[in-house]
């Protein structure tokens, strides 16, 4: 996947949610890592992480999810 002609999608991010599954197949096909946003305390976050709010609809409830900030540095 390209985000224009010449720029390829570094990486795959997603929830650990039911969706893992297809985001597997879709970082598979594009070839590029998958990286999993936690919902909840994890002894391997670092506290240097990007955190945002998602809304669970079929559960109607908010989580803060996190993502280790290193995942968005390029390399290669």
């Amino acid at each position: 996947m390209t985000t224009s002609r010449t720029k390829k999608l570094p990486r795959y991010f997603t929830l650990e949610v039911s969706g893992i599954a297809t985001a597997f197949a879709a970082a598979t096909y594009f070839k590029v890592p998958l990286v999993f946003c936690q919902k909840s305390a994890s002894l391997t976050l670092s506290d240097d992480a990007y955190t945002s709010k998602v809304v669970s609809h079929t559960k109607k409830k908010e989580y803060d999810i996190k993502v280790d900030r290193n995942f968005f540095v390029r390399r290669g």
